[in-house]
């Protein structure tokens, strides 16, 4: 990496929101964490992200799927899709959206920093 990466993590348990961001800053990318849907469009509107990390479930109004289309509809920004579930559970919802990958929690870091790397090249 020639510059810092910026990755805002879309994710509302606090304990696997502080194991990635250790994780990532660790390996050298800047973070910034929020907890809900309507959270991350206003940090992504106000910070200069470079990818998006959201789980599926949020808490407030919006999940990560909602948020993420509508950050799409103003960029078109790289999206790391997070889940407890497969994707084939999630069903119809992501035939819309465009993403670079999706993630079955526990999330292994050696498996997102190879994701990462392809994001980002």
């Amino acid at each position: 990496m020639t510059e810092i990466t910026h990755i805002l993590i879309a994710e509302d348990e606090a304990l696997s929101a502080m194991y990635l961001e250790m994780a990532l800053k660790k390996i050298g990318y800047y973070i910034t964490i929020v907890a809900t849907g309507e959270e991350a469009i206003r940090a992504f509107m106000q910070k200069n992200i470079d990818i998006l990390m959201l789980d599926i479930h949020l808490a407030g109004e919006m999940d990560g799927i909602e948020a993420a289309q509508k950050i799409r509809d103003i960029n078109e920004v790289p999206i790391i899709f997070m889940s407890g579930y497969e994707v084939e559970i999630m069903g119809k919802r992501f035939e819309n959206i465009d993403y670079s990958a999706f993630l079955v929690k526990p999330i292994d870091i050696s498996d997102l920093t190879e994701i990462l790397k392809k994001v980002i090249s």
